[in-house]
């Protein structure tokens, strides 16, 4: 049976039409800010909360619908809570156990031992829960989940309780654990490091509703319009009027700064108003000495306003006419020598550059 998962949902905040083909694509991202209503749309394919108006199907099963509700127990959902939860008077093999209601005991060893593996965890099947590591307990509580062999787990912020040097060494290790597990996933987060390590698509929830799902790569660098944008934390959005379309390329007036994109299929009629969205990561710095006057990136003459170190990288506000976000590496600041009122040019891709309708204030 196709893992895919179809939800038409009205209920308190959400409204909501989501379809996602989970064997395709088997780990999916709910992402967005707090109060959006990720964990209320796990809680209501989870079955603990019962919406007077939906309609959610699992791999053709009807799990909500008109006169239709079946109960959380008959779902064979895993539910990985932000807490681990982990009970402290067992060890590890009797965590993972607990759950195993209605297996046969002889079967239950081999039940844990495979969850365990799953997990990554098979070298903590004796040891006290009360040792382990904040990463360790991840894992063993990963394998409570899925010793009860769910056809569909769902993590709710898996990683949030965890210090931040644990988090981040855990990001690529849970998308391996997942894939080993063979079970389709829906985690959410509010983390795009956390959201495009584990992601095999990324739905983007604002406000109830889902606004944009693709790859990650694509909804964090190309957001469908300005609520995504803002969701996904675009470091440099900037309103600009668009001046005309000449050799493939959109030509925007963002402040008396011209700044080119490539054109899209339907590239926007000349004076529509756009937002003009810029990656940091895709602004490289130059020094004004070092300025190619034929290179087809846009090159925009400005100065530094500000340099922030934040963790391997450094934050860079410009001003090149409109505020202009980078990251750079720590060489390249003292390489450059950026410091606050340092003339400086910002080279940016015109592909790197996207353009967003603007909503009207």
């Amino acid at each position: 049976m196709a893992a895919s998962l179809s939800v038409s949902l009205r209920h308190r905040i959400l409204d909501l039409d989501l379809t996602l083909d989970l064997e395709r694509a088997p780990v999916t991202v709910l992402f967005g800010p707090s109060g959006s209503g990720k964990t209320t749309l796990l809680r209501c394919l989870a079955g603990l909360d019962r919406p007077a108006d939906a309609r959610i199907t699992f791999g053709g099963e009807v799990w909500d619908g008109p006169g239709r509700h079946l109960p959380a127990r008959r779902r064979r959902i895993g539910y990985l809570f932000q807490e681990h939860a982990l009970f402290p008077h067992l060890d590890v093999a009797a965590n993972v156990g607990y759950g195993l209601v209605g297996m046969r005991r002889r079967d239950r060893p081999a039940a844990i031992e495979e969850a365990l593996d799953r997990a990554g965890a098979g070298h903590l099947r004796d040891q006290p829960t009360r040792t382990l590591s904040g990463g360790e307990a991840q894992r063993v509580a990963l394998a409570r989940a899925l010793a009860p062999q769910p056809q569909l787990l769902l993590l709710d912020e898996p990683l949030s309780a965890l210090d931040a040097p644990t988090r981040a060494r855990l990001r690529g290790q849970l998308r391996s654990w997942l894939v080993a597990a063979g079970v389709p996933a829906i985690l959410v987060t509010h983390d795009r490091a956390e959201a495009m390590a584990t992601g095999d698509r990324i739905a983007v929830m604002v406000d109830g509703e889902v606004r944009q799902v693709g790859a990650p790569a694509e909804v964090f660098s190309f957001p469908s319009d300005q609520l995504v944008a803002d969701a996904v934390d675009m470091e440099t959005v900037v309103p600009g009027v668009v001046l005309g379309t000449e050799q493939g390329l959109v030509g925007v007036d963002v402040s008396g700064t011209l700044v080119r994109a490539i054109a899209p299929t339907d590239p926007p009629d000349p004076g529509s108003d756009v937002l003009v969205c810029i990656r940091a990561e895709e602004v490289a710095l130059q020094a004004v000495a070092d300025h190619p006057r034929d290179s087809p990136r846009n090159h925009l003459v400005g100065h530094v306003r500000s340099v922030t170190p934040e963790g391997p990288l450094v934050r860079v506000l410009l001003d090149v006419g409109f505020p202009l976000q980078a990251f750079v590496t720590r060489p390249t600041r003292d390489d450059l020598g950026l410091a606050a009122g340092l003339p400086v040019v910002a080279a940016v891709k015109a592909p790197a550059v996207h353009l967003v309708p603007r909503t009207p204030a």
